[in-house]
């Protein structure tokens, strides 16, 4: 019997909002916009050590945050007056405080543009030649290799919201179902993302919607609706993810996600919006751009998600771990043959600091999927492997995740 060859990704969500950098993350909250300052060189990064050079923070402070040890660590109006920088501009201009009047717990003057107090830039937005010794401006293009790309057979389609107004709210999902092409069959190969607004976009989702299904009607096409986590009815077949720290995949390997006349007819792309300060006139027309063949590969691919279903994370610990098991009985459902695994990430956000993924077989280690020892919500680690791995029915999968809560008042859930 031919394997279908599959690709398991891990996605965990919860709800966290604390980063697990090695500086004090307690500071982000005595500046203002301390939680949001985005890199100056690279896009939907954001700078979370804002005093230090490293952008996680710890290590060597930049000249921002020398100044701000220098005034007991507090938002004081001499601060705020002070240009850091030296590029024109004072950190309360860069902060979003530009009268100098901001004190915890208040909302800044201004939410949008944002800039990093102790990075120099110019009027362009690059970096001043004094700062590019020590500021790391290049993005790996996870794209760049991506031989599909360049053969001659290859379609693109660009699919975006028309342009939405955000919710004032912290967290929303959208949705918005469209048509693919149906003609005949193709294979998804590769995406990237299409970021409008950076300062609210969290992730993105790619669902398939099941062709054995009734299609959504023509009507209920192209139009943004919230959607709460997943686009719910039929589309709910994962074929495709963008969060932060990712640049998009390509499919390296002879297989490739079917749609068309055989495959799906109809997906849909889920939005997470993120906006804490509930700013209420942000607007969003990000999207993604599908790079597709008819040239089929030998295999079709899919994804396959394992985690917990419901997680609760007290508040002031150092380390709260939380086991998810697709146990045994669990894999013979999911899975009627063997299936290789190509790729694999792990997902968890702020308050996540370590996770893997493990398989069992017989009630015995036999290998592992994925082991992030330090977790980075903005840095995810991709694992590939060169050889794929096999998992059986009857396999046990667990996954661990392992949380910081220690500065945390309430109770997390998701």
């Amino acid at each position: 019997m031919q394997c279908r060859r599959t690709r398991i990704e891990t996605f965990l969500k919860t709800l966290a909002c604390v980063s697990i950098a090695t500086a004090y993350p307690n500071f982000k909250d005595i500046l203002p916009n301390g939680n949001g300052v985005p890199h100056p060189c690279k896009a939907n990064y954001v700078w979370h050590g804002v005093g230090h050079n490293n952008p996680l923070g710890g290590g060597s402070r930049n000249q921002f945050g020398l100044d701000f040890k220098a005034a007991g660590t507090s938002w004081t109006p001499e601060l705020c007056r002070k240009d850091s920088d030296g590029d024109g501009r004072t950190n309360g201009e860069e902060l979003g405080d530009p009268n100098c009047v901001w004190k915890q717990g208040d909302f800044p003057s201004r939410l949008k543009d944002i800039t990093h107090p102790g990075v120099c830039t110019l009027s362009d937005g690059s970096v001043c030649d004094a700062d590019k010794e020590w500021v790391d401006c290049q993005v790996e293009d996870g794209l760049k290799n991506c031989d599909v790309m360049k053969e001659p057979e290859t379609l693109n389609a660009t699919i975006r919201f028309p342009e939405t107004a955000v919710p004032a709210e912290e967290t929303t999902y959208s949705c918005m179902i469209f048509n693919l092409p149906s003609d005949q069959d193709y294979h998804l190969m590769a995406y990237e993302p299409y970021i409008d607004n950076q300062m609210v976009m969290h992730h993105i989702i790619i669902y398939g919607c099941d062709p054995t299904e009734d299609p959504v009607p023509d009507e209920q096409l192209n139009t943004v609706t919230k959607c709460g986590m997943g686009a719910g009815g039929s589309c709910n077949k994962m074929i495709g993810l963008w969060a932060v720290g990712f640049t998009g995949y390509c499919i390296d390997g002879p297989m490739g996600f079917r749609f068309g006349k055989s495959g799906f007819k109809q997906a849909a792309i889920e939005f997470h919006w993120n906006n804490p300060q509930r700013v209420a006139d942000w607007k969003d027309s990000s999207g993604v751009t599908l790079y597709y063949t008819p040239k089929l590969r030998e295999n079709d691919a899919a994804i396959m998600q394992t985690g917990q279903s419901h997680i609760e994370i007290p508040p002031g610990q150092q380390s709260y771990t939380v086991v998810g098991k697709c146990h045994s009985e669990c894999t013979r459902t999911l899975i009627q043959a063997p299936i290789n695994i190509f790729w694999a990430t792990n997902h968890m956000h702020y308050l996540g600091h370590e996770m893997n993924i493990q398989v069992y077989r017989d009630g015995v280690f036999y290998t592992e999927l994925t082991n992030d020892a330090i977790y980075n919500y903005d840095s995810p680690v991709e694992t590939k492997y060169s050889t794929a791995v096999q998992v059986l029915p009857g396999d046990e999968i667990v996954t661990t995740c392992k949380y910081k809560s220690f500065l945390g008042q309430r109770l997390r859930f998701w």
